[in-house]
């Protein structure tokens, strides 16, 4: 059976403002469903260009992930802060959480995962150096994405898909199934329902 998937190109993703109007985001991806306001899951990517508060996210949980600077170091109300200190360091945390971000070193742009929560969750995957890595999948939603080199996939009927920099893979599911993957500096996102 044919995989339905498609690979979407950068000039399809949108720019749009934060919410607390001090920057903009670039939405990859987004899931509205039948949540009524906001969204069942976004991916997005964006620059960090000063410090600051984020925007409140309540509802939703957030997987972030640096991309490109020196580092970012995230501070919140409810709980203890974290670091992103290097390209492709991930971390978790509520969007109910007053957060302020401080930069190390100059800007930073970053990658974002949400998902609204009681509804899904998302599982992240890096694959920060090169090489060949094999993906246990069990999600109803798949997406792969490189932003600065080519990655090779093979599904598990031998299919081979190449993925060009900055383009994203989308596959719909369930998948249940691994994934070879083959390349550096990949983010794998499964969505799963609750």
């Amino acid at each position: 059976m044919a995989l339905e998937y498609q690979i979407i190109p950068p000039e399809n993703f949108k720019d749009i403002s934060w919410k607390n109007g001090q920057g903009t985001t670039r939405e990859l991806r987004v899931c509205h469903g039948d949540v009524g306001e906001g969204f069942l899951w976004r991916i997005s990517r964006a620059q960090v260009t000063c410090n600051g508060p984020f925007s409140d996210f309540s509802g939703y949980d957030r997987i972030l992930v640096l991309l490109a600077g020196k580092g970012m170091d995230l501070f919140h109300q409810e709980s203890e802060g974290c670091h992103l200190c290097r390209a492709f360091d991930l971390v978790g945390f509520s969007g109910d959480w007053k957060t302020r971000a401080f930069l190390k070193d100059g800007p930073v742009e970053d990658f974002n995962i949400m998902t609204k929560q009681g509804h899904c969750t998302a599982k992240v995957t890096v694959f920060n150096s090169f090489g060949e890595n094999e993906l246990a999948v069990d999600a109803r939603h798949l997406l792969v994405y490189a932003p600065y080199h080519e990655t090779l996939m093979e599904g598990p009927d031998g299919e081979i898909v190449l993925l060009p920099p900055g383009h994203l893979f989308d596959l719909k599911g369930p998948v249940s199934l691994p994934w070879k993957i083959k390349g550096e500096g990949v983010i794998c996102i499964q969505i799963r329902f609750s």
